[in-house]
């Protein structure tokens, strides 16, 4: 798992606990360059007092955007030493890329649009499988860097990177997690799609996979998406946890 802000990685953890929604990093796993104390307090009544820090990215400054529980109370005692965060940070599990000479993604045009097509699914529950198809939109906001925020109807927000094929510089690979998924409890959605532009051209084509898994013992969805970029704007998917 990884927390960003401003596209600067704050902290990077295989390692985190998750409770009512939140991702606590260990605070090992903090770039310590980036935070700064806060005098902010909040209590909470199972978990105990909470304290705050800034988080700094060059003359930027999210105030109080991350907490931890100095001492938190026994019913929370698995989060001790971890730290949380909010305000904007996106927290998002990244997959590993393995792209053979992938060049940096600024080598791709802007991919953020908005993209229509449909979704075609397989979903199986209990042994059970049922098949549907339906109209879809995907909102896609690049963030100039790598880093992509998608935004997918139903599925939710997601956060991910992308890579561009060093031979076919036209052709790029998205990987993306849902903002709130759950590795404990192997619960939320992830995405691998295929993109086809061309420079100067607001055509474009997505292709890919929507999986979705909703626990042991859950509902499995599998969607195959076939989308065409119908805007050039978009509004931004953002994680909150």
């Amino acid at each position: 798992m990884r927390a960003i802000w401003k596209g600067a990685v704050l902290a990077e953890s295989d390692d985190t606990v998750v409770v009512e929604g939140n991702h606590y990093f260990p605070a090992a796993a903090l770039r310590r360059e980036r935070f700064r104390e806060s005098a902010t307090h909040t209590v909470c009544p199972w978990k105990g007092t909470a304290s705050y820090y800034d988080v700094v990215v060059g003359d930027a400054v999210n105030h109080d955007a991350a907490w931890y529980y100095p001492a938190p109370k026994p019913a929370a005692a698995n989060i001790t030493g971890r730290v949380a965060f909010w305000k904007g940070v996106e927290v998002a599990m990244l997959a590993a890329f393995l792209l053979l000479g992938a060049r940096p993604a600024a080598a791709l045009e802007d991919l953020t649009g908005t993209w229509e097509g449909k979704v075609s699914c397989d979903s199986i529950d209990g042994g059970d499988v049922s098949h549907f198809s339906a109209p879809a939109t995907l909102y896609l906001d690049d963030g100039g860097s790598g880093a992509v925020g998608v935004g997918f109807q139903t599925a939710g927000n997601f956060f991910g990177r992308y890579v561009v094929d060093a031979a076919h510089p036209d052709h790029a690979v998205i990987q993306a997690s849902s903002c709130s998924f759950d590795t404990d409890n192997v619960e939320g959605s992830v995405l691998h799609m295929d993109v086809k532009t061309k420079a100067g051209n607001t055509k474009a084509s997505l292709t890919g996979t929507l999986i979705v898994l909703d626990g042991p013992g859950g509902t499995t969805t599998q969607c195959e998406l076939k989308l065409q970029r119908t805007s050039l704007s978009a509004p931004t998917p953002v994680c909150i946890l």
